[in-house]
């Protein structure tokens, strides 16, 4: 009942189709939007056309506050199954233990030989440790910024990708972790759909005003960024005006959802197994 709820609290706020994991229709998406499916905390699939990509997938530690992804649905992705098959592309955002992992990550790797690693560097280096690294090396690209460095853009397999770092929320007890926003466009014939996911970046407009020119010359369909920025007049201008997004849900929702962040009445995913359809304007 509680999670009927939240899917008809997130149809009525947030105007995009709203649909269960099991619901899901490759046909029904393909070509037309994106979709977004949770996994937990920060870990999100989205597609659109052929393509797929993972963000924050794989983490074991919740610090008793968040969610873990669920036994099924990690499973699914090691095991190429639909929805979660045929991924293009792997991103991390930043290397704590709530959102990375470096056995699973080699594993995954290992098991899909054609997928794609994009990450920091601080979170290779704790890849590069393990035994097999050498077998996956060649698939990975190694995201190496300081704060206040120019963005970076490439392609992997068609799919545009741009990086920039911006600090750890609680800048600048955090300045040492290299927390990477994403900005990633995945190519289609009728409509290529952008996503932004941000990892845990801080809420401070000092770190996003000097990258306006940056934001402004690509238009992203739905932004993910983590919930604390919903609670700030500073956050919800970053998001609203600031990074050139149509559309945010909050990701990284405690267990307990924040009362504040239900009174805010924004989208937010905090089920996993949520998914949500991004339609073109």
């Amino acid at each position: 009942m509680k999670k009927y709820q939240r899917i008809m609290q997130l149809a009525l706020i947030f105007p995009m189709l709203v649909t269960s994991l099991h619901a899901y229709s490759h046909e029904t998406t393909t070509g037309k939007h994106g979709t977004a499916h949770y996994l937990a905390n920060e870990g999100i699939m989205v597609e659109a056309g052929e393509y797929k990509v993972l963000f924050d997938p794989f983490f074991h530690n919740d610090y008793g506050t968040y969610q873990l992804v669920p036994e099924k649905i990690l499973a699914a992705i090691m095991a190429n199954e639909a929805p979660y098959n045929d991924i293009d592309i792997v991103f991390v955002s930043h290397a704590h233990g709530d959102h990375f992992n470096a056995d699973d990550m080699l594993a995954y790797l290992q098991e899909h030989n054609t997928v794609h690693l994009v990450a920091p560097s601080q979170a290779i280096q704790k890849l590069a440790v393990l035994e097999g690294f050498k077998e996956i090396e060649t698939r990975i690209e190694a995201i190496a910024l300081e704060y206040k460095d120019k963005p970076v853009s490439f392609k992997v397999k068609d799919i545009i990708i741009d990086a920039v770092r911006i600090p750890h929320a609680g800048w600048p007890g955090r300045a040492d972790v290299s927390n990477i926003v994403f900005r990633v466009t995945l190519p289609s014939k009728e409509h290529a759909t952008t996503y932004i996911h941000m990892g845990d970046a801080d809420p401070n407009d000092t770190h996003f005003r000097p990258l306006l020119s940056y934001w402004q010359k690509q238009e992203t369909d739905l932004a993910f960024p983590p919930y604390w920025f919903f609670l700030s007049s500073e956050g919800n201008y970053i998001l609203d005006y600031r990074i050139n997004a149509k559309r945010s849900v909050g990701v990284h929702v405690p267990l307990k959802v924040p009362a504040q962040l239900i009174q805010t009445g924004k989208p937010y995913f905090s089920v996993p197994g949520e998914s949500i359809s991004v339609p073109i304007d």
